[in-house]
């Protein structure tokens, strides 16, 4: 998914033996999806291109449709043209596999946090918005969530981490209790996951 264009060339001489050496005319050949209907292949996804003789191609083509992933048993069906009824079937499938490489990206890069500064009862504190992380592949969705070592200090936050947003706003005025004697800090973990790749990054 996402990959440029996968070219399979092929010969229809190498597809079958031929059992007579009677001219019969010219061959056909019919790949279709290994279900119980023979369905055609998607044109979404591959490409039939029989334009060079000796070298078509059986393409797996760019595709960035999330709902293509999965695997495709296929198989084809050869003839003489002439003779439609006299098919023959390849046994086994072959399988294409279409990928989505966001299941287990190469790796997420968390970025560097600046440590936040809130005055309790301050109604105007100004939200941190923290930088974006960044995935390969970059096209890769990051789901954002954070965690704080002190729960008590939670009380003052509000976090959204829509991946456009990534925001902590910052507002508590029910006593001076989180603040200690005079500051306190909290220690706030961002984490960032696409598929399996977890980074964290961290501030205070």
């Amino acid at each position: 998914m996402r990959a440029p264009q996968i070219d399979q060339i092929w010969n229809i001489e190498n597809l079958i033996t031929k059992a007579t050496a009677v001219n019969c005319g010219a061959l056909s050949v019919e790949f279709f999806n290994d279900d119980s209907g023979m369905t055609t292949l998607d044109s979404v996804i591959f490409l039939d291109d029989r334009t060079t003789s000796g070298a078509y191609n059986l393409a797996s083509l760019y595709t960035e449709l999330v709902d293509k992933k999965g695997k495709y048993p296929i198989k084809y069906r050869v003839y003489y043209t002439l003779y439609p009824a006299n098919v023959v079937t390849l046994a086994n499938p072959f399988t294409i596999v279409i990928a989505d490489p966001c299941e287990a990206p190469v790796s997420v890069t968390a970025s560097i946090l600046t440590d936040q500064q809130y005055t309790i009862t301050d109604k105007n504190a100004v939200p941190y918005v923290f930088p974006v992380f960044t995935a390969n592949p970059a096209w890769c969705a990051i789901k954002y969530t954070y965690t704080i070592a002190d729960l008590s200090g939670d009380a003052i936050l509000t976090f959204n981490g829509d991946p456009s947003v990534r925001k902590f706003s910052f507002s508590y005025s029910a006593d001076l209790n989180l603040c200690g004697a005079s500051s306190k800090k909290y220690t706030i973990k961002v984490i960032g996951t696409s598929g399996e790749v977890v980074p964290v990054s961290g501030y205070s």
